[in-house]
């Protein structure tokens, strides 16, 4: 059950945040409302200065690790190394409200 949850869980965070997965990744650690507010305050951020500005020291590193882990799997079941484009802007058009 607890993976079922999760995996819809994210998949909620993933449509919310139009796939961009720091944001998505941040936000199931550190609740949607967290990463509302830091985008409300600063909202033209390269995803590496977002990650760089979140405020919880634990979500910063949690966001930091799936994203290097990601690339490791991605490595090694796909044969490729790829990994989020840090230096990408963050899409101005996320919903910054909650619609669940």
């Amino acid at each position: 059950k607890n993976i079922k949850y999760g995996t819809w869980y994210i998949g909620q965070l993933l449509s919310q945040y139009n796939d961009q997965w720091p944001l998505a990744i941040a936000s199931y650690n550190a609740g949607p409302e967290n990463v509302i507010n830091w985008l409300n305050r600063r909202p033209y951020l390269d995803f590496d200065e977002f990650i760089e500005s979140i405020r919880f020291t634990e979500t910063q590193y949690y966001v930091k690790k799936v994203i290097q882990t990601t690339a490791i799997y991605k490595w090694l079941y796909e044969g490729k190394f790829s990994s989020w484009d840090v230096t990408q802007k963050i899409d101005p058009q996320i919903k910054t409200t909650i619609r669940w």
